[in-house]
């Protein structure tokens, strides 16, 4: 058995002045016959008569919007929001039931019930301030008055859940854990639902009711990760043909020339789009800028491809080097 207290999820904005808004305390207990084996593929189904509140719990463990990192830490492992599976609201006849999580690969499914709700009460007295209010040099002071500050009043909510693991192949319950989640006096009910969501992760995680698959490995090379998609060597940018690089140079000397006499123009005379010279030159600039721009379009084209080739490779090798760092420290 385990008991662990006090995880935020989630922080308050700083203007507020506030710390976490809500933590959830939780004691969770495996089943003997688990050990040595865990789930891979868990429906999550909150018992939330909310509608809005449950798929938020659901989608909260499905997305791993924790501790940083949890599904990470997890390959191998998917969630799936029981909205998605039964429709909320429609009863299910028990061959529905198991017709659909066979159909779906369900190994095991995770239940949130909400227990009892409340909120603490809390007042802050008023604070008083007495000062002098007239003053004389003979008599001192002659007149006082006093001020009051303060006298606050405020709630913290708080909710009960218990969170259970049925393996779905026999029904038989392999996880269960109580747990109570408060707020401070920012918090709504919605704050408390996705604190027990990720404390939840976090035991299940810590429990070994879920872990990796430790069959994964990492890809030999990004070109198999991502079936292809993406060259082994990234792709060189073509040099145009010397015709066209020739062009593209004198493109270049014109334009120069051009924009160097503008300059000198601007500085001789006051130039404006009165001045023939001036009108002639600025319409040549801007014919010579579209030429090299309409010229040098597929090169840039070619660049941005390579760029986003190597980053996906970057990305691709980085992956495979966190999972195989993640497997090697769960999979011994």
């Amino acid at each position: 058995m385990r008991k662990y207290f006090l995880r935020c999820s989630l922080l308050v904005a700083a203007s507020l002045g506030a710390g976490c808004i809500a933590s959830t305390g939780m004691t969770s207990m495996p089943s003997p016959e688990i050990a040595g084996r865990s789930f891979r593929s868990i429906l999550v189904v909150a018992e939330i008569e909310d509608l809005g509140l449950k798929l938020r719990m659901e989608d909260r463990v499905a997305e791993g919007m924790v501790q940083p990192g949890i599904h990470e830490r997890l390959p191998g492992v998917r969630f799936v929001p029981g909205y998605t599976v039964f429709f909320p609201g429609r009863e299910y006849t028990g061959d529905e039931v198991l017709a659909l999580l066979r159909q779906n690969e369900i190994d095991a499914t995770l239940v949130f019930t909400p227990g009892e709700a409340g909120s603490n009460n809390y007042y802050i007295p008023p604070t008083y301030t007495t000062r002098c209010s007239a003053y004389t040099a003979t008599g001192g002071c002659s007149s006082v008055s006093t001020t009051q500050s303060g006298a606050l009043s405020y709630s913290k909510p708080w909710q009960q859940f218990s969170a259970r693991v049925f393996n779905a192949s026999n029904g038989r319950l392999d996880w269960i854990a109580t747990a109570t989640s408060g707020g401070n006096a920012f918090a709504r009910t919605a704050d408390l639902v996705v604190s027990m969501a990720d404390e939840t992760l976090e035991r299940l995680y810590a429990d070994k009711v879920v872990r990796p698959d430790c069959s994964l490995r990492p890809t030999s090379t990004p070109n198999s990760a991502q079936g292809g998609d993406v060259p082994s060597e990234p792709p060189q940018a073509q040099n145009p043909p010397p015709s066209e690089a020739s062009t593209i140079a004198a493109m270049r000397r014109r334009f120069a020339l051009v924009s160097d006499s503008l300059d000198r123009l601007k500085r001789v005379a006051r130039a404006d789009s009165t001045n023939p010279t001036f009108a002639r030159l600025s319409r040549e600039q801007r014919e010579l800028n579209d030429a090299y721009t309409q010229r040098m379009a597929p090169a840039e084209r070619q660049r941005a491809a390579i760029r986003e080739a190597e980053d996906r490779q970057r990305a691709i090798i980085r992956q495979n080097e966190e999972l195989t760092r993640q497997l090697a420290a769960y999979c011994r």
